[in-house]
């Protein structure tokens, strides 16, 4: 269950050991914010960037197991059947072929022009019926790929999760400032608790500072 601390502080003190599992921390991972405002001058309009971020302390297996599952969720499964985009390409060449072939039809008898105008879907679907079996089977094997990947990146990810992990993605996130208040999400009660106790006197409850 995720849960929400609000702390009004310039510098805030984090707990020493791993945010993910609890167990002794030899890393760190930057969690930031950026606020973005836009400025105008006259006719100009200027866009001006506000980073902020912190250090949080992770162990290094929980660092590889967050990284394995950002490249598993940037992991795209999106393939393209190859078909469609030959069936769109040809209709250039049908075109033109059609208008030829009408043409020559229409020069030696206007009324045998009639059955030529069937010609331009036949092409189409010729291009497309003979483009079909390659396109199939380079869309299966892409597919093969992609699926392979995943099954990695996950084989990957759960070998590094241990019994006392969160999650397996980011422990911690920091949600941005107002101010001198800045809010920030933990996974873990644990870590969100024990961060709580070492800035109690900068907490923020129901808009308030605890002093």
């Amino acid at each position: 269950m995720m849960k929400t601390v609000q702390i009004s502080a310039h510098k805030i003190q984090w707990p020493g050991f791993c945010a993910c599992c609890c167990g002794q921390a030899d890393g760190s991972l930057e969690i930031s914010y950026t606020r973005v405002k836009y400025l105008r001058y006259g006719r100009t309009q200027v866009e001006r960037t506000d980073p902020k971020s912190w250090s949080v302390p992770y162990c290094r297996r929980c660092l590889a197991h967050l990284r394995a599952d950002r490249r598993l969720q940037a992991l795209s499964m999106r393939v393209i059947h190859w078909s469609w985009v030959f069936a769109l390409c040809g209709v250039i060449p049908a075109s033109f072929i059609w208008l030829i072939a009408t043409a020559i039809v229409a020069s030696i008898h206007p009324i045998l022009a009639l059955p030529a105008l069937g010609l331009f879907p036949a092409l189409i679907a010729g291009i497309y019926a003979l483009s079909y079996p390659w396109c199939q089977a380079k869309y299966e094997r892409e597919l093969s790929d992609k699926q392979a990947q995943q099954d990695e990146l996950e084989n990957r990810r759960n070998s590094l999760l241990c019994d006392h992990c969160c999650a397996a993605g980011q422990a911690v996130s920091y949600l941005g400032w107002y101010g001198s208040i800045h809010t920030f999400t933990f996974t873990n009660d644990r870590y969100a608790r024990a961060f709580e106790a070492m800035n109690a006197a900068k907490l923020v409850r129901d808009g308030e500072v605890s002093y």
